[in-house]
């Protein structure tokens, strides 16, 4: 078995800056038919897995591509204290405790927040339910939606002061 030694030279791993992409998009869009691109890649000093990457980030996110580039996360910023599950079991039609205040809720499914705020902001924020996700309130009675169809077919004209 061969022992691992340092390698002798140093090993090449260097963060590239926009000037560098900048150039060898510049070499590659301007290159001839018959210049292959191995060429650009040894007048620029860069590797071709490199070169690929670039290019086919280029096709992929277009001009944002000259540009350094960090890796885009999923996941920025800080973990959320009511996950996705949770939320949905809150606004679920079979919660039982669904129309108690919110502290009720909070203590129910043992969340990791203080405060009945910190639940409505995320029901809001991410499921689009103040306090529920069904519509609440009465349903329009017969004689309110006569009138209302007939101002739809007569009354689109009037001004609604003097209908």
């Amino acid at each position: 078995m061969e022992r691992q030694i340092t390698p002798d030279r140093p090993i090449r791993r260097e963060e590239y800056t926009t000037i560098q992409k900048s150039r060898f998009f510049e070499a590659y869009d301007s290159r001839t038919a018959d210049q292959p691109l191995s060429d650009i890649l040894r007048k620029l000093d860069l590797p071709r897995r490199t070169a690929n990457y670039w290019l086919s980030q280029r096709r992929r996110i277009g001009k944002e591509a000259y540009r350094r580039t960090r890796p885009n996360s999923d996941r920025l910023g800080r973990r959320r204290a009511i996950t996705s599950p949770q939320l949905d079991a809150i606004v679920s039609s079979q919660n039982p405790i669904r129309e108690l205040p919110y502290e009720a809720n909070i203590t129910h499914f043992n969340l990791d927040i203080t405060t009945g705020r910190a639940l409505h902001n995320n029901l809001k924020d991410r499921r689009d339910a103040g306090r529920f996700v069904e519509q609440q309130g009465k349903p329009v009675s017969p004689r309110n939606r006569r009138l209302r169809e007939d101002y739809g077919r007569f009354g689109r004209e009037q001004p609604l002061i003097g209908y």
